[in-house]
């Protein structure tokens, strides 16, 4: 096996409250086999932290962690003996290895302003930072920070409003951080959740929902130079799933590998028709799910925008049918979302919704679930089964 001592002692029940205080969760962890892991801190009533552990023969890289992080609220809680040595170090957001050097220079400008109220919406350790902002003298704004140069650039956002795409204005910040205007209102996920069980139409949201993301499929951003989601990127995606799961769950390949071939064999239809594409590649969202919309019901707006992509519409479709899913919330808001959106098939939709469903198929692991193996096996039969060629699946 080749996880860190730390990541066994995180999957103890128990384990985080004890290192970290009550209430305390560690999730959004991704690691090397054999080498380090980092996630996120949540302890309730404070702002998030990231936490990081290696192996004792990468001491140096923690040594290295802790010097270039010298100054600030930093913590650390030795690995039980039990489970080998190791330890895990914990410091705040502007300590992080990566995010911290931005946020220290030209992108905390928001941060030095005396009069701003910040408050932190998102964090992904070593990656992206998402915080309101609000100062005395301005409307309240969203600001979303990335270790990189952003995904998306304010002039495809414009280009977006520009052509009917309901989506925040959009300002540059700096060279990693963009701003949008607050929109009101919450999510659309969150709506949902209220409203699970109740006895809804659930296609009271569908016709405007689908009307913004019919617009933005239909947005000619040919002046950008936008990559192209093809069959190959959909097969390197799942291949990188399955290097983690070998190590996470290594019982669980066989079954990942049987569900994959058939769930790749009914999208791959939407990439090739003999020698040409199936059909002309749509601007997709990349991300598409309930929490992706915002304000009210029939006003809705589309945010998010990190994964913009060229490709086909049932990717977006099948991605909202896979979050609804996997929420517990059914297939019925997505499958009225798809009636209206009056596009691809319902067979297409689920197999797109199976391939989403194996792309998130590590987040029982990566929230460190106890009974994470079960839970991924759940979401490999639930993949197979959308995929509409069920086959039996071992039970382990």
């Amino acid at each position: 096996m080749t996880w860190i001592p730390a990541l066994r002692a995180l999957l103890t029940p128990g384990f985080a409250e004890e290192a970290f205080g009550s209430g305390a969760r560690v999730d959004h962890v991704r690691f090397k086999p054999g080498q380090s892991l980092v996630g996120r801190l949540t302890v309730p009533g404070e702002a998030p932290r990231w936490v990081a552990s290696y192996t004792p023969e990468l001491a140096v890289k923690e040594r290295n962690l802790l010097r270039r992080a010298a100054g600030h609220d930093l913590g650390r809680a030795p690995v039980p003996a039990a489970f080998g040595r190791g330890s895990l170090v914990t410091g705040p957001i502007v300590a992080d290895p990566r995010l911290g050097p931005v946020l220290r220079g030209a992108a905390g400008g928001a941060d030095r302003n005396a009069t701003a109220t910040v408050t932190v919406l998102n964090y992904n350790p070593l990656r992206r930072l998402v915080r309101a902002v609000r100062t005395a003298d301005g409307a309240p704004e969203v600001h979303r920070t990335w270790v990189t140069p952003p995904p998306v650039t304010v002039p495809m956002l414009l280009a977006l409003r520009a052509a009917g795409v309901p989506t925040p204005a959009p300002r540059t910040v700096d060279d990693h951080t963009m701003a949008v205007v607050h929109v009101p209102g919450g999510d659309l996920a969150e709506r949902f959740a209220a409203e699970h069980g109740a006895l809804a139409d659930r296609s009271a949201d569908a016709t405007p929902v689908a009307e913004a993301l019919t617009g933005l499929h239909r947005a000619d951003l040919r002046e950008f130079t936008l990559p192209t989601y093809s069959g190959e990127d959909a097969s390197r995606a799942l291949e990188a799933v399955r290097r983690t799961l070998g190590s996470a769950a290594p019982r669980l390949v066989d079954d990942f590998d049987a569900v994959v071939g058939r769930v790749l064999g009914s999208v791959a239809p939407d990439f090739t028709d003999g020698d040409g594409p199936a059909r002309a590649p749509v601007v997709l969202h990349g991300d598409f799910s309930a929490d992706q919309v915002l304000g009210a019901p029939d006003d809705p707006t589309l945010i998010d925008f990190d994964r913009l992509r060229l490709g086909p519409a049932g990717y977006d479709l099948g991605c909202f049918l896979a979050v609804e899913l996997l929420a517990g919330r059914g297939s019925a808001r997505a499958g009225a979302l798809a009636e209206a959106y009056d596009g691809p098939t319902p067979g297409k939709v689920r197999a797109w919704a199976a391939f989403h469903v194996l792309l998130r198929a590590l987040e029982p692991f990566r929230d460190l679930d106890p009974a994470f193996e079960a839970r991924i096996l759940d979401r490999l039969h639930l993949a197979d089964a959308l995929a509409l060629t069920p086959t039996r699946l071992r039970v382990h």
